[in-house]
């Protein structure tokens, strides 16, 4: 049976830029994961600038063992300065891009699983504290496996979310985080308001807080079977989005032939948004 595993929290907080080079002091993780002792499963720095963070035990640059990073929360005053925010670095060289915020975002949260093997650290970059008196603060949740059979049973587990989506096509278990100004959206007219099954068309959005990197879906919550069971869901995810204005977007469906009949809501987000942030217009379309 695998041993106990318990992860260890590191918190950086940033007051200059996380730059993709700088290391933080080495912290030797708790030499056994399961010791149940509060203050071996959660280190704070206080950094400059941050870069590369050494997973392995005892600040070895990663040759010890493979490491998980499940959860990993980035939450700065600005947004992004350039793309590919996590990424996985092999010998300090760029390698795997794992996590992008969104443009508009000023973080992110993610519980999907980020495997850094032996040799690697987690790089991130691409985000700055200019023109603010605010940290960026970078909390990693990192897993050490023990044994083969540890690393093996936590790759299972993970394996099973990584191919989960929300209601709008994208990774269930990330975040864009957002300030309530930024990440507000309202639909308000939908037109034309529907189509047959087989159509294409050219639906015109009105409301507010659009953005050129907004996503969209027509979704349609069937009725409930049994306490036991969630109500179907059945979504349409456009072809194409053509970004008007703030107020407008033109947005290209094509409705399948197996469409669900009757009405369906329209629903608008940031990029990785998800529900939380999204704007709805209910039964605002019907597909005939």
């Amino acid at each position: 049976m695998p041993p106990l595993l318990r992860p260890t929290v590191l918190q950086y907080t940033v007051s200059g830029e996380l730059d993709g080079v700088s290391k933080p002091p080495n912290v030797p993780f708790p030499p056994d994961p399961a010791a149940p002792l509060d203050e071996n499963q959660f280190i704070a720095q206080e950094v400059e600038d941050l870069g590369l963070i050494d997973l392995s035990r005892g600040g070895g640059e990663g040759q010890y063992a493979g490491r998980f990073v499940k959860w990993i929360e980035i939450l700065g005053p600005n947004v992004p300065t350039r793309e590919d925010n996590v990424r996985i670095a092999f010998d300090d060289a760029l390698q795997q891009s794992m996590l992008t915020i969104p443009a508009t975002a000023v973080g992110i949260y993610s519980r999907d699983c980020i495997f850094v093997p032996q040799t690697a650290q987690l790089q991130v970059i691409g985000m700055d504290t200019a023109a603010s008196p605010d940290p960026i603060i970078v909390r990693v949740a990192v897993w050490p496996p023990q044994t083969t059979e540890c690393l093996a049973a936590f790759y299972e587990s993970c394996c099973c979310k990584t191919d989960k989506a929300n209601d709008f096509g994208q990774p269930a278990f990330t975040r864009g985080l957002y300030t309530t100004a930024s990440g507000a959206r309202t639909v308000t007219v939908v037109a034309p308001g529907t189509a047959a099954r087989g159509a294409t068309v050219v639906v015109s959005m009105t409301g507010t807080g659009f953005t050129s990197s907004d996503v969209w879906v027509m979704r349609q919550i069937g009725a409930q079977s049994s306490p036991d069971f969630p109500p179907p869901v059945f979504r349409i995810l456009p072809d194409l989005i053509t970004f008007m204005s703030g107020v407008s977007a033109d947005v290209t469906f094509t409705i399948p032939f197996s469409a669900p009949l009757g009405l369906y809501d329209v629903l608008v987000a940031p990029d990785l948004g998800g529900e939380s942030f999204s704007g709805i217009l209910a039964d605002s379309f019907t597909v005939t």
